[in-house]
């Protein structure tokens, strides 16, 4: 795994989540929908970064549309570079 592209991504994902789990506890109702999208792009962003750092296409990081889940799929691919 490269590590510029592998701490790129604990950032991004990290921020992301955050943002938007905390968009739903402290963020009021009309506003926690932007908190909720803007951790998406994040955690999409983030995502991005981990494929690259195992070797494969950015794109794969669409899998991060499905959150923690699409990070979990990303996670148990295997690293093409060794």
């Amino acid at each position: 795994m490269l590590p510029e592209y592998r701490s790129k991504a604990n950032l991004w994902i990290g921020i992301g989540l955050l943002l938007q789990f905390g968009s739903l506890l402290v963020i009021p109702e009309p506003l926690n929908a932007l908190g909720i999208l803007a951790g998406l792009v994040m955690i999409l962003i983030g995502c991005g970064n981990y494929a690259i750092a195992k070797g494969y296409s950015g794109l794969l990081g669409i899998l991060g549309l499905g959150s923690i889940l699409g990070l979990v799929i990303l996670i148990c691919l295997p690293d093409k570079n060794k």
